[in-house]
């Protein structure tokens, strides 16, 4: 698999997870609509959490700055590894 797809994984299980943990709810969008949305609940608080924006941040600030220490093909070979690991933890 690619990083990508890596990437995809590790975020559908953590999103899974908090779900079965904390369950969804109702939330108003900028559309005046409402949406469903998956429920991260932490020590300070609680947010709704979106697959995309954990994503790409993954991306932007993990994979990023695994490049720009590394270089591209050890730094995505670093991501790789780092969302096997997460993602196959029990």
């Amino acid at each position: 698999m690619k990083v990508a797809q890596w990437r995809w994984l590790y975020v559908t299980t953590f999103i899974n997870e908090e779900e079965d943990k904390n369950g969804t709810i109702d939330i108003l969008n900028e559309h005046g609509t409402t949406e469903h949305a998956v429920v991260y609940n932490g020590m300070y608080g609680f947010m709704t959490i979106y697959p995309g924006p954990i994503r790409f941040a993954l991306q932007q600030y993990i994979e990023w700055n695994l490049i720009q220490k590394y270089g591209e093909a050890e730094g995505m070979g670093r991501a790789l590894f780092l969302y096997q690991k997460c993602s196959l933890l029990p």
